[in-house]
C-alpha cells in the first residue's frame, strides 16, 4: 500500500466543435498521466529515483515546480529527469515571464531538451512569485512571441542592439497552464499545449474546450493540434474517505486559484459567496500538502464540490472507475500534482495496476 497523502500535437480535424473535435474517432485513444514535483535540495537522489520509477511505470510527462523561494532549480531538476529517463517529456511545471528573462529560458529549456534527446516542454503560467505580481494575458503573449523569435532566428533583439544565439536549435513546445476563459482562448491560439486548471466536472469539461476551440478557431486551426491536459489533485489510500480526508487542503488551493483566475461564473450561484470567503481567508503559509485549510473549506461547506471537481482518490480500484469515467467525459491525458509523500509507491501503483486497466 502506498503511503496514503495528497498528492507532437494531434491530427487537425476540420471540426472545431469542443467536444465532436475531441472526439478520438477511430484513434485509440489512452489515458496518459503527468506528474509535477518538487526539487527538494536535501534530497536530490530521492528525486532522480522519483523520475526513474515514474519513466519505469509509464507516465508520459514529467514537470518541476518554478518557485525558487520554496524549491529546487527548476532547470536543474529538468535535468536532473532528463538524465534519469528516456521516455517522459521533461517540462518546467510551470515557469512566468515576470522572474524569468525569455532568453535566459530558452536557453535553459534548451540545454534541457539536448540533453534529454528532445523530450523538453517550456510549462508557463501566471503566477505570484518572490513577491511579484501576477503576468497578465499580455506579457504571456510576448514572451512566448519573443522565445519562439529566437528559437526561428538565432538572434534576440533589444534596445541596445542584436544578440546572435548560437545555440537555437528548434522550437521547443510550450504549454500553458490556465484556469480562465481567456487564458483558454489565448492557449488554443498560441500554444501547443494546455495544463487546464478549471477541474473535471461535465459541464467544466464542455466550457473549457469550448473557450480552447475558440481560441484554435481565432489562429485559423483546429482544437485537436493541442495537446491537452487536465490538472488535478491525486491521492492512493485505503479507503476513499482517507482518500478525501488527506485530499482537502490541496483542493482549497485549487478553489482559491479558481477565484484569481475570475471564473465565478462556472461556480454554482449558491457556493460564490464561499468561494470568495476561501480567497480572502486562504493560508498560503498553508499551501499544497499542509492541511491548514482544510478545514476551513469543511467550516464553509465547500469540500464534497472543491473534492468531485479537482481529485482522483481512494483505493485503486476507485482510482480505476474514476480515470475510466473522466475518459468517457473527454479528459483523456492529466496532470497530477506530486504532493504525496510516497511518490516511488504511489507511480509504481500507477504503472503496475491502475494503467494497464483503465487502457486495457
Amino acid at each position: 500500500m502506498n503511503d496514503p497523502t495528497s498528492q507532437e500535437a494531434r491530427p487537425a480535424d476540420a471540426d472545431t466543435d469542443p467536444i465532436s473535435s475531441h472526439d478520438t474517432g477511430s484513434r485509440p485513444m489512452t489515458v496518459q498521466l503527468g506528474m509535477g514535483f518538487a526539487l527538494d535540495i536535501g534530497a536530490p537522489e530521492t528525486f532522480c529515483a522519483t523520475a526513474r520509477a515514474a519513466d519505469r511505470a509509464g507516465l508520459s510527462m514529467l514537470g518541476v515546480g518554478d518557485s525558487p523561494a520554496w524549491l529546487g532549480d527548476v532547470y536543474v531538476g529538468m535535468s536532473l529527469i532528463a538524465q534519469n529517463t528516456s521516455n517522459c517529456r521533461v517540462m518546467s511545471w510551470v515557469t512566468n515571464p515576470r522572474t524569468r528573462h525569455p532568453v535566459v529560458a530558452a536557453a535553459a529549456v534548451t540545454t534541457v531538451d539536448a540533453i534529454s534527446g528532445g523530450r523538453a516542454v517550456l510549462g508557463l503560467g501566471s503566477v505570484h512569485n518572490l513577491g511579484v505580481k501576477r503576468a497578465t494575458l499580455a506579457q504571456l503573449e510576448d514572451f512566448i512571441g519573443t522565445v519562439r523569435t529566437v528559437w526561428d532566428t538565432g538572434e534576440f533583439v533589444s534596445a541596445t542592439g542584436t544578440a546572435r544565439v548560437p545555440w537555437a536549435q528548434r522550437r521547443i513546445p510550450i504549454y500553458l497552464a490556465t484556469g480562465g476563459p481567456k487564458g483558454l482562448r489565448l492557449a488554443g491560439r498560441l500554444a501547443d499545449g494546455v495544463i487546464i486548471e478549471t477541474g473535471v466536472l461535465p459541464e467544466i469539461v464542455d466550457d473549457s474546450l469550448a473557450h480552447l476551440a475558440a481560441g484554435a478557431a481565432d489562429a485559423g486551426r483546429s482544437i485537436q493540434e493541442i495537446d491537452m491536459w487536465w490538472h488535478v489533485r491525486a491521492c492512493l489510500a485505503d479507503s476513499k474517505q482517507q482518500a478525501r480526508d488527506l485530499l482537502r487542503s490541496p483542493v482549497a488551493g485549487m478553489g482559491n486559484r479558481s477565484v484569481n483566475f475570475g471564473i465565478s461564473r462556472l461556480i454554482p450561484e449558491e457556493l460564490r459567496p464561499k468561494f470568495e470567503e476561501l480567497n480572502t481567508r486562504y493560508d498560503m503559509s498553508q499551501h499544497g500538502p499542509m492541511m491548514g485549510n482544510a478545514s476551513l473549506i469543511d467550516e464553509l461547506g465547500l469540500s464534497d464540490y472543491l473534492l468531485e471537481r479537482w481529485s482522483i482518490g481512494g483505493t485503486t480500484e476507485d482510482f480505476i472507475t474514476r480515470l475510466k469515467e473522466l475518459d468517457a467525459r473527454g479528459v483523456h491525458q492529466i496532470a497530477i500534482s506530486g504532493l504525496m509523500r510516497d511518490k516511488i509507491g504511489f507511480v509504481t501503483t500507477l504503472g503496475a495496476e491502475i494503467l494497464p486497466a483503465v487502457n486495457a
